[in-house]
């Protein structure tokens, strides 16, 4: 299971989950994955709908996005962002957990797609218009909700497009 919230902050079309949706992301499931992306309020240790594992909770607020399955399966998550033309700092700032239950080492392979060799992996990247990673933050085995916040500066560039991106591997 994987999951992700967070603040977007100005910038963000509905940058957390408390809508109670996946309004203004985009999602992808990759064909044959065994399970889904969805938006969720289950509290710590309930049940969640396809596994059975126990929810993780919120890091914050009451709602978060996960993903929840019963075999192998990659999935993303993203929106994209348009940095502020007169912007002089630019920050980001979100939540992320990961959890693996497979019982293998962890393997990231930074490849979306789960038949492309063993893989068991979460991590966050801003992609350029062209889709090429300009930060990353990974988890992989399993991490409790961890709160990142990062200044990408001189990462991006004023009144250019980003993709802020979740996704998450497993097989």
């Amino acid at each position: 299971a994987g999951g992700w919230g967070g603040s977007g902050g100005e910038r963000g079309a509905s940058g957390g989950f408390e809508a109670g949706s996946l309004a203004g992301w985009s999602g992808f499931v990759q064909d044959g994955s065994g399970g889904e992306i969805f938006a969720t309020s289950l509290g710590m240790g309930s049940p969640l709908p396809i596994s059975g594992s126990a929810a993780p909770g919120p890091a914050s607020g009451e709602w978060y996005a996960t993903v929840d399955q019963t075999g192998p399966g990659a999935y993303s998550l993203s929106q994209n962002f348009t940095v502020d033309p007169g912007a002089v700092n630019v920050f980001i700032s979100f939540a992320m957990f990961h959890r693996d239950q497979s019982g293998f080492a962890p393997l990231n392979s930074g490849v979306l797609d789960y038949a492309s060799g063993p893989a068991q992996w979460a991590r966050v990247d801003i992609l350029d218009s062209v889709g090429a990673a300009v930060a990353t933050f990974a988890d992989v085995g399993s991490a409790p909700w961890t709160h990142y916040s990062a200044e990408i500066t001189g990462l991006v560039a004023p009144g250019n497009t980003y993709s802020f991106r979740y996704g998450h591997v497993d097989n």
